[in-house]
Order: structure tokens, then C-alpha cells, then sequence
């Protein structure tokens, strides 16, 4: 039997922006008629997605005289060194904007690539906003 391949982001948009992991569970199921046995390209960013996620029609209020809005406060964190996977992924660095509370993870082989990492972060979600970072937080 031969394996059926297929865009991850492709059945992304078909399934009505299912999550990853939900699609990779029903492709392994193979319950569903048309779903390919294996995805690629999985590392894929959605905007759509992210846009709706990061958008809101207010901000949070953190006192009587202060609103954050999206892209004011972007916190971070790095973690591990954890044991070598399969890729050579040893780190993991998230980043949250504090007002919409959307996060994004990235792996890394390197502690030190999580500059580099930050600002294509960075770039990408003031493309997406249209709005500068106010502060970064770590």
C-alpha cells in the first residue's frame, strides 16, 4: 500500500483551521475518507489564524488609567536544555503578548539562536498588527 502525502496547511484551511494535532490524529485513525496517510510541510504558520487570535476590540485594563493593547508587552521564556530530539532540538523559546495572550512557541538546537528567533517574532507579529512592540519582558 502506498502512503498518501499531503500539505498540512492545505488540510488546515480544509478542515476549518483544525488544529495540528487534531488533523494528524484523524489521518492516523483513517477513519476519514480522502485524508492523506502522512502531512507535510507542518511547521507552517497560519495568519488567518494568528490574526484572529492576536485581535481583539479592546485591551486589558490593568489599572483605572492604563489599557494594554496587543504588541504593548511581549513576555518570554526560554527552556532547558532538554535531552537531544530526533532533530537536534534542545530548547524551547515561547513568546506571549500580554494583551491578547496569543503565544507562540519555537524549538531551537542552540540557546544561542533565541535572538535571532526573537526578532523574526517580532517582525512577523508587527507585520500582522501593524503596530511596534512597546516592551519586551524576560
Amino acid at each position: 500500500a502506498s502512503v498518501k502525502q499531503s500539505d498540512a496547511l492545505m488540510w488546515h484551511r480544509r478542515l476549518g483551521h483544525f488544529s495540528l494535532k487534531r488533523i494528524i490524529k484523524m489521518c492516523a485513525a483513517g477513519n476519514f475518507p480522502g485524508l492523506p496517510d502522512k502531512l507535510t510541510n507542518k511547521d507552517f504558520v497560519c495568519e488567518d489564524c494568528l490574526l484572529s487570535k492576536i485581535k481583539r476590540t479592546h485591551g486589558i485594563r490593568l489599572s483605572e488609567d492604563h489599557i494594554l493593547h496587543p504588541m504593548d508587552i511581549v513576555v518570554s521564556d526560554v527552556l532547558g536544555p532538554f535531552v537531544e530530539g530526533f532533530s537536534g532540538v534542545q530548547y524551547l523559546v515561547v513568546f506571549r503578548d500580554l494583551a491578547s495572550t496569543y503565544s507562540e512557541g519555537f524549538l531551537l538546537k542552540e540557546k544561542n539562536d533565541v535572538c535571532l528567533t526573537f526578532k523574526r517574532y517580532i517582525e512577523q507579529m508587527e507585520r500582522l498588527t501593524g503596530k511596534k512592540l512597546k516592551r519586551f519582558r524576560h
